[in-house]
């Protein structure tokens, strides 16, 4: 099948990730499955060759990049290596934790956070819930409002496994 979409940067880009896919992840991915576990040289093989962290300014070690054809380029290279629970991390990292630190961060939380990120050193994850929403983002009741110079939480509590309640 013929297509557009992608000009000659991608394809270079292509072939780094398809070299990439070949040196650290075909030997592996069966391994990953058993184990349940990725390496971390997978996250760091990635940083170093800039396949992780696209969207991260180059000043906190990024690409720089809001050219979301290089992230599909990582996932059809990954997808073709059937390492769909890499790719998955990636994706969770790359397309939900850092935007949220590029697009709403401090210059000091980005400058804690994005540079590790970006060199595979941390991996970027996301966790939301609250008592009777469970994984229902819509279901969650909690809001923070603005009070002066801090913030004021409002939404249900859960005790604490020893039955107390806990205070924020």
């Amino acid at each position: 099948m013929r297509r557009d979409l992608y000009e000659p940067d991608h394809e270079a880009f292509r072939e780094v990730v398809q070299a990439y896919v070949k040196r650290e992840v075909t030997p592996n991915a069966g391994r990953w499955e058993q184990e349940r576990s990725i390496d971390r040289q997978a996250w760091l093989a990635a940083g170093k060759q800039s396949i992780i962290g696209l969207l991260i300014p180059e000043r906190f070690g990024g690409a720089g990049t809001g050219d979301f054809r290089y992230r599909c380029v990582v996932t059809e290279e990954l997808a073709q290596a059937c390492a769909t629970s890499l790719s998955s991390g990636f994706g969770l990292q790359d397309d939900i934790a850092i935007p949220y630190i590029v697009d709403l961060g401090t210059e000091e939380q980005q400058a804690r956070w994005l540079p590790p990120m970006a060199a595979g050193e941390y991996i970027g994850a996301i966790a939301m819930t609250e008592p009777g929403a469970g994984s229902d983002l819509q279901g969650i009741r909690t809001a923070a409002a603005r009070d002066g110079d801090g913030w004021v939480l409002n939404g249900p509590r859960r005790s604490s496994p020893t039955g107390s309640t806990p205070t924020w």
